[in-house]
This record gives structure tokens, sequence and C-alpha cells, in this order.
């Protein structure tokens, strides 16, 4: 029954079409399966439904630097695959899921993405970002610059957010 959903939404977003416009933009060749990841880490890493394009762009403007995606969300994915704490992840470790030390894109969904997730995946923000971090409950801050997010990343640590 989920497979049929997923099948039905991504149906009803035209995945073909929004394939063109985000090859043009980033100059990614990517397949419906790789959009479905996109879409599985959009829907674990955005905080609110506004985040998504955000962090779709995001993710196509590292994907296009060839930038390691540094999303904690997959390592803690396998960690739970694996049968293992997520908490105590080794981010260090050179893993399949591990997007802190590999570029590109994990080799499997993440999560069942959910038509917001779908949506920031098919149709992403227009916008120059590079980072995001948590900096209050359900807000995002989003960044080109790596001291901004270094000094946005302080903000998650002094507010006990979840980064450290």
């Amino acid at each position: 029954m989920m497979e049929s959903a997923l099948e039905n939404r991504v149906a009803t977003l035209r995945i073909k079409e929004a394939m063109a416009p985000i090859s043009q933009r980033w100059g990614l060749e990517l397949d419906a399966y790789d959009m479905v990841i996109v879409a599985s880490l959009i829907q674990y890493e955005a905080a609110v439904p506004a985040d998504a394009p955000k962090i779709g762009a995001v993710t196509y403007n590292r994907l296009q630097k060839g930038m390691p995606l540094q999303y904690d969300a997959t390592s803690a994915y396998e960690a739970r695959l694996q049968g293992l704490d997520p908490a105590k992840v080794d981010y260090q470790k050179d893993t399949p899921y591990n997007t802190r030390v590999r570029s590109g894109l994990p080799p499997t969904p993440i999560a069942a993405p959910g038509e917001l997730a779908l949506e920031g995946a098919f149709q992403p923000a227009d916008g120059p970002w590079l980072y995001f971090v948590v900096t209050d409950v359900d807000e995002v801050t989003f960044t080109e610059s790596y001291d901004d997010f270094l000094a946005a990343k302080q903000l998650c640590i002094q507010r006990d957010l979840g980064c450290g």
C-alpha cells in the first residue's frame, strides 16, 4: 500500500517534468529513484513545510559542487538498519550512508517521503544555500557561507537543539 501511495504521489507531481529543470539549473542527471532519495532526505531533515524546497536547493547545490551532503540523518538511518544506537555513529568511518565523508546520494531512501518532501525535491527553491542548521524550535537557518553556518551552529549548541 505504501509503495502504491508513493507511486501515485510521484505520478501526480509529474517527476519526468521535474527532472528537466533540475538538470538545466544544476547540471545534474538524476533519475526517478534519485529524486525519491532526495525527497527522503528532505522528509527527515525539514523542520517545517517551508524548509522542504530550501533543503532541496541545498541538496542540489552540494551535489552540483561535488560536496558531501553531510546529512547526519543518513548515518543514523544506517545505524538503525544495523541495530546500532544512532547516537553513537562514527562519522569518520567510510560507509555507504555516511554523507559526511562520501559525496553523492546515499544508496537508498532513508525515509518514506510525504507530499511536501516530494514537492521540495521536485520543485526546489531557487537559492544559493549550501548549509542549514536548526537554530530554534521549528526554525532552520540557511546560509551560503560556511562561517555563517558555524555561527548558526553555535546558536544550535547554545540552545541545546541537538547540534554537537
